[in-house]
Order: structure tokens, then C-alpha cells, then sequence
């Protein structure tokens, strides 16, 4: 690990650097560490009215929303439906229950936003590997 110091130094009024160079895991040449980086929830400016997913919801059916969660995320529709049964959603008002689940602040309104998540592994000190994901959430 290398750490850098840098300090004023009142006499000569300039900034002097240090530079030290510590051995990690000595003897070890095999250490992996890990460093996430995440950036701040951002609005992506895309909301839909509370009311409208849940009527939209209601319309096309438990089956259909089925489908789509299985296509978008890739699962088998059993998975897909055991989520639904899981959240009790495949009872009558299911478009209701998704749509308060999904309006977290309670203002009517399901807003989407993003950000990133930065993994970064080190082996030996090198970069290995750079992995950036997006997470999305709604309020």
C-alpha cells in the first residue's frame, strides 16, 4: 500500500510531500480486497400516478404481470408467481397493493430513480476487476 502526506510547511512556505510504501501481508503474494463505490440515488424524471399503475395493473391481470416479472428478471413464471402469492397479490385489488407497495412516500405518485454501484477488486495491489452495476428503486 503506498500513502501519501502532504503538509504546508511554514518556513519555506511550500507543500512537501511524503511518500511511504507499507508491505501488505507479508509473505502472502494471493491478497484480493474489494472496494465498493456508490454513486447517490438520482430522479430519472419518470413517475406514473399511484392510481394508474393500479387500474393499469388491474386490467391486464395477475398472469400477465406474471409474465413480464419473468421476462425481466430472467426467472421461470413459477418463480415469478410465487413472488406474487408471496406479497398476497393474487387476490382481488392485487393492482392496489402492488401500486402502495411501490409509493413508498405515500404521495400518489411511484417515481423511479437510479444510481450506481462501483466493485472494484485489487489482487496484490493491481487492479483486477471493475464491475458497475445501476440499482433502481422507487419512491
Amino acid at each position: 500500500m503506498i500513502l501519501t502526506k502532504t503538509v504546508y510547511n511554514t518556513v519555506s512556505k511550500k507543500y512537501d510531500t511524503k511518500v511511504a510504501e507499507v508491505p501488505l501481508g507479508v509473505g502472502n503474494s494471493n491478497i484480493q480486497t474489494v472496494k465498493v463505490t456508490y454513486g447517490s440515488w438520482k430522479y430519472t424524471n419518470i413517475a406514473i400516478g399511484k392510481s394508474a399503475l393500479a387500474f393499469t395493473l388491474d386490467w391486464v391481470g395477475p398472469q400477465a404481470v406474471v409474465s413480464k416479472l419473468a421476462t425481466i428478471f430472467r426467472v421461470s413464471a413459477k418463480v415469478a408467481n410465487g413472488f406474487i402469492a408471496g406479497l398476497a397479490l393474487n387476490t382481488a385489488g392485487f393492482g392496489d397493493r402492488i401500486a402502495n407497495y411501490l409509493d413508498k412516500n405515500h404521495n400518489g405518485w411511484i417515481g423511479l430513480y437510479q444510481r450506481w454501484k462501483k466493485d472494484t477488486s485489487f489482487k496484490n495491489g493491481l487492479v483486477a476487476q471493475n464491475i458497475t452495476y445501476t440499482e433502481w428503486k422507487t419512491e
